[in-house]
């Protein structure tokens, strides 16, 4: 199962569809880390404190690890 985020551009809120708790580190465009932490089922992360930007979100299930990227407005 793919893991899905909404809404993609976001201003503040990113939300995960996730079926379980999961782990998640978030990469700018230019590879650098700016926020880790573990999300619950079905999360959000609340993004206010990023500039604009391309972001990769790297979501890891403990069977499943994904990136998906994503844009801050």
């Amino acid at each position: 199962m793919t893991l899905k985020i909404f809404p993609n551009p976001t201003e503040n809120t990113l939300y995960i569809n996730n079926k379980k708790a999961t782990d998640y580190s978030i990469h700018s465009i230019g590879g650098k880390r700016v926020k880790t932490g573990r999300l619950s089922k079905n999360g959000s992360l609340f993004l206010s404190k990023l500039k604009s930007e391309i972001y990769f979100i790297s979501l890891n299930t403990g069977i499943k690890k994904e990136t998906i990227r994503f844009i801050k407005k």
